[in-house]
């Protein structure tokens, strides 16, 4: 997965991936990469979802 900005017209570019068993690690690409561990995609969704991340499948399986 990749992001295409936030709703606020900042752009925090980050990549990462959502395994089978549903952890989902994203890495900030930044000065100072801040990979981030969550126990599922959802846990993640739920604490991103006020910074407006919208995020593009690059393989949607």
């Amino acid at each position: 997965m990749n992001n295409n900005g936030t709703g606020a017209g900042l752009v925090c570019e980050y990549e990462g991936v959502a395994f089978t068993d549903g952890t989902t690690v994203i890495s900030w690409r930044a000065l100072y990469e801040a990979p981030l561990i969550w126990d599922s995609f959802d846990d993640f969704q739920r604490a991103e979802a006020i910074t407006g991340v919208v995020v593009s499948w690059l393989d949607p399986e």
